[in-house]
């Protein structure tokens, strides 16, 4: 269908892939056991330098005071990660260069409190629609690189955003708030208020956290069209509740419901040519009237069960999601040329939403015994309900002139999984750790449409089924109790799907791609915990890419074809090298590039071209310095110096189109703050403090024409703020 081809191709695109991402400070360490940062990667508690994987661990509570409240404010920083995306929630995420671009299925996995949030496949808009939590009761984030297809099971396959909200505490009385203000160069003011308190209500046995937020975005683009200023800002607000019960010393149970509602009013991009000159000015763009707003509603709940057997710990956890999308794109440039009225606006309006259960029983041994294993199920059943419509306008208002086209896509997704995992130690030095995941899954998609587009039409249900087996190796050894080298050998997938366009050269459907990720890293604390050290490298083999194509007639569908390679390396560093002294180091390299040629490919890729969006090079120093002032107050000043290298926009849908490039950039950020005795905290901040111009993403406006507008994205501008907090 016109209205199907060109919306996958190019609306999508533009709606979710050219958007606005900032990259600013390093992320500070996480939560700290002693000395030593403590995750959940492997689904214990351990700590992160115990863990023979690459990961990165964030301390939420000093993104808030730092005003790092999105994924667009931090998320760059964090080695091997990759963002591309226009607003809060509205982000495609990739980890070590494992993406083909916005429009497929996702290659990194989501979970909060390990379980999974949106969408496994693209009828949802599951790359693009990530939740983009603020930070104001997550304990910690988590980024797990490489496929994590054995624990985590399907699109863990570049690796997991994991995020873990603050458990209830049933000992003592406690609370948090925290108010902030802010003001963005070429734009305006911005503010936000978090709180969070929790109150035993049984002492050791029961307990209750609440928490909640508002915050206020500001804007810095202005509408050339409409005269408005400042329209891309935004509000978000939301809560949490989490009640814990501890019936027994062997038995608790856990209750989770967290809501956050998003909206922004238009979308962070400027319009330029293809050498990034303006066509208005510097923070200007040309939209119709409410075009590129976004609003986004994250619904979770959870409850966990966890039974202490003695020898070994059963847990129960069951999640229910709703991840609820709606946007409005001016696609102007590409569908006016099928308007009765050649002067008006062109509207697409895109919801999806997507209601999500999923189940998992696993038992793990306790103690560190001569052998560790966790086995487990899990079962998830997604429905998701796409709707889509394209009207003529009226540009300066938006007022409704015709219907061009009126879509609507069911889609359901149901999976079936066993997994398990071992980890043989021979004596107190080598283990070796093995595991594999079998999983099942079944599909259903369908498509209605009516309008002058594509006329009235109904495409029949498509049912697919599939299965993938996942797996990993890792041999470890700790040269001494906090240090370790290790090998990991471990794959992923994404499942495959139906093409609902089906016929001619459009396949039925399109399979599994994978990746298999060969690893090899030394992790350890060093002069008593004077030094925290992280090194890997690592090379990835993707193969049966999954990949968004067009037919003769325009149409678009999914195949397999070609092979990738990633390969590079990643360093982090922590030290202490003076009282009060914090340095924080980070050093990316990143080559991920085809193997081969895209094999009867309408999107042109050839051999040895880059993956979209994937920064050969990031680098960023942070340094922060606490200064007693007296017995009651003690000072702080840091700053970090950012820099996320060169990038290479999608792949063109015409081979003669040369792909966007963007260069690289750098960031200053500075911070100073007082703490007092009683629990109160004052903290300034200037993010991105020289107002340096830097490009995150960009795709052309006309996904037909030759020698169209671009849209591109821009880190913020200038942030200068203040943070004042209190704890109890």
């Amino acid at each position: 269908m016109i209205m199907r081809s060109m919306m996958l191709a190019g609306a999508a695109m533009s709606v979710l892939a050219a958007g606005q991402v900032q990259a600013q400070s390093a992320p500070a360490p996480a939560p700290e056991m002693g000395a030593v940062i403590v995750v959940t990667a492997q689904k214990r508690l351990e700590r992160a330098i115990d863990v023979p994987m690459s990961l990165t661990a964030v301390n939420t509570q000093e993104l808030a005071q730092q005003n790092l409240v999105q994924l667009r404010d931090y998320f760059a920083r964090i080695p091997g990660l990759n963002l591309n995306g226009r607003n809060s929630g509205v982000t495609t995420l990739a980890i070590r260069g494992l993406t083909t671009g916005a429009g497929s299925n996702p290659t990194v996995g989501v979970t909060i409190d390990d379980v999974p949030y949106g969408s496994a496949s693209s009828a949802g808009y599951g790359d693009q629609l990530t939740a983009d939590l603020d930070p104001s009761d997550l304990d910690r984030i988590e980024v797990l690189k490489g496929p994590q297809g054995t624990l985590y099971g399907a699109s863990a396959l570049g690796g997991l955003l994991k995020y873990v909200t603050t458990d209830p505490n049933t000992q003592e009385f406690s609370g948090r708030v925290q108010a902030d203000a802010s003001t963005v160069a070429h734009g305006e003011e911005g503010f936000a208020l978090r709180g969070a308190v929790n109150i035993p209500l049984i002492a050791d046995e029961l307990a209750l956290r609440v928490s909640g937020f508002y915050r206020n975005d500001p804007g810095y683009i202005d509408n050339v069209l409409t005269g408005e200023r400042n329209t891309n800002d935004g509000h978000a607000e939301g809560g949490r509740v989490s009640l814990l019960w501890k019936p027994s010393p062997a038995v608790q149970v856990k209750l989770n419901a967290l809501l956050q509602n998003t909206r922004t009013h238009d979308s962070g991009t400027v319009d330029t040519d293809f050498n990034l000159n303006p066509i208005f000015g510097e923070y200007e763009h040309s939209r119709i009237a409410g075009a590129d707003s976004f609003r986004g509603k994250v619904r979770f709940y959870s409850g966990t069960v966890t039974a202490d057997l003695g020898p070994a710990t059963l847990t129960s956890l069951s999640g229910y999601t709703v991840n609820d999308y709606s946007g409005y794109t001016d696609v102007t440039y590409t569908f006016n040329r099928f308007a009765a009225n050649p002067a008006a606006g062109i509207s697409f309006a895109n919801r999806f939403k997507t209601k999500r259960f999923s189940q998992e029983v696993r038992l793990a041994s306790n103690g560190k015994q001569s052998i560790d294993w966790l086995v487990g199920g899990f079962f998830t059943s997604e429905r998701t309900l796409g709707r889509q419509t394209f009207n003529e306008v009226t540009p300066e208002t938006s007022e409704f002139q015709t219907l061009l086209g009126n879509y609507r896509y069911p889609y359901r997704y149901r999976e079936f999984a066993g997994f398990g995992d071992l980890t043989f130690h021979f004596g107190e030095k080598l283990s070796l750790q093995v595991g594999g995941r079998y999983a099942q899954n079944k599909q259903r998609y369908n498509e209605q449409g009516n309008g002058p587009l594509d006329g009235d039409y109904t495409i029949p249900t498509r049912r697919i089924s599939g299965s993938a087996f996942t797996w990993l190796v890792s041999p470890s050894f700790k040269i001494t109790p906090d240090v370790m080298v290790y090998a990991r050998a471990a794959s992923g997938y994404r499942p495959g799907g139906p093409n609902s366009n089906a016929g001619g050269v459009v396949p039925q459907k399109y399979d599994p791609d994978r990746a298999i990720n060969y690893e090899l890293g030394l992790k350890g604390s060093f002069l008593d915990g004077g030094l925290v050290l992280e090194a890997s490298g690592y090379w990835i083999d993707w193969t049966r890419i999954q990949l968004l194509q067009r037919d003769a007639t325009g149409n678009t569908f999914y195949a397999n074809g070609g092979k990738a390679v990633s390969r590079g390396f990643e360093v982090q560093t922590t030290a202490r090298p003076v009282t009060g002294m914090t340095v924080a180091t980070a050093l990316t390299h990143t080559d991920a590039k085809l193997e081969e040629d895209v094999p009867n490919a309408t999107i042109y890729g050839r051999k040895g071209d880059r993956l979209p969006f994937s920064a050969k090079w990031q680098a960023s120093l942070a340094v922060d310095q606490v200064i007693p002032l007296s017995t009651d107050v003690q000072g702080s000043l840091g700053f970090t110096v950012a820099y996320l290298g060169g990038r290479i926009g999608e792949f063109n849908s015409r081979v003669t189109q040369p792909r966007l490039p963007l260069p690289g950039y750098t960031t200053l950020d500075l911070r100073a703050g007082l703490e007092f005795n009683g629990g109160v905290r004052v903290q300034l901040f200037a993010k991105n403090l020289t107002d340096k111009r830097g490009y995150v993403s960009g795709v052309p406006r006309d996904t037909i024409a030759k020698n169209a507008p671009y849209q591109l994205g821009l880190i913020s501008p200038r942030t200068i703020g203040v943070s004042v907090a209190k704890t109890f």
